[in-house]
């Protein structure tokens, strides 16, 4: 199995080096908070999906775009849940699940990681899944799966990192600790695709029902969601209560 210390065989790898850093400068440089770092990981949850809608027709060719719309709904419930939890990180002036202006300002500030990650999760599909090949050793069925393994570990590192960084109050050495785990986290992943399409035997095959793998990560799926739910709960109680203490309406 391919390590980290594998790394330099496979040259995409420094495009999710590079896509990752983007972060560690945005605190450094341009003061961004763990809501912004999260904000940043949220959006590559949408690139994510993005290419493996790519990788599926690829694949499966044509007649799957049938129902993608099915997959992609089943992540845009996730997201949602998900956006909630990021949000609920700081405050949310004049309450509500997903604040305008609170989304526009992160969007403001993190454009340009987005970028990167899209830059980065395009490399890797124009050189390692078209240029080398890996189309032809993989099926459907795993490139379905393939987004919610690495969505799903993804975040639940990065909720475990945030968590940590909350404890010490979002100092700048803890949050550029986050985004350096995010990078650990990338490439392992990163390079354990390349060695797992490298050993596969080359076969296709038409869509096919969910495996147990899938209903077990749906599983997972469903249990960060319902965090979500609590914890945007939460931050609504504290918004409503702040509000009842405050009839100015002033933050």
């Amino acid at each position: 199995m391919a390590t980290l210390a594998d790394a330099h065989r496979f040259p995409t790898a420094i495009a999710v080096i590079v896509a990752n850093c983007v972060p560690i400068v945005g605190v450094l440089a341009f003061g961004w908070d763990l809501r912004s770092i999260m904000f940043v990981y949220w959006l590559e949850t949408a690139v994510v999906v993005f290419y493996s809608v790519l990788k599926v027709v690829t694949v499966g060719g044509p007649i799957t775009l049938l129902w993608m719309p099915g997959h992609l709904a089943f992540f845009g419930v996730f997201m949602s849940f998900h956006l909630m939890m990021i949000l609920a990180l700081g405050p949310t002036p004049g309450g509500g699940f997903f604040p305008p202006d609170i989304i526009r300002e992160l969007f403001r500030r993190t454009w340009s990681a987005g970028i990167g990650l899209v830059v980065s999760h395009g490399i890797s599909f124009v050189v390692n899944f078209l240029g080398n090949g890996e189309y032809r050793h993989t099926t459907v069925n795993e490139q379905v799966a393939a987004p919610w393994k690495r969505v799903l570990i993804m975040h639940a590192t990065m909720l475990v990192g945030a968590w940590s960084v909350m404890l010490f109050e979002a100092p700048v050495g803890a949050l550029v600790m986050l985004a350096v785990l995010k990078i650990v986290v990338d490439l392992h992943g990163h390079l354990r695709e390349r060695q797992a399409t490298s050993e596969a035997e080359p076969s296709r095959s038409a869509p096919v029902p969910a495996t147990t793998i899938e209903g077990v990560l749906g599983l997972f799926g469903a249990f960060l969601v319902f965090c979500g739910v609590v914890l945007a709960a939460g931050s609504g109680d504290r918004s409503f209560a702040h509000r009842e203490s405050d009839p100015s309406g002033r933050p």
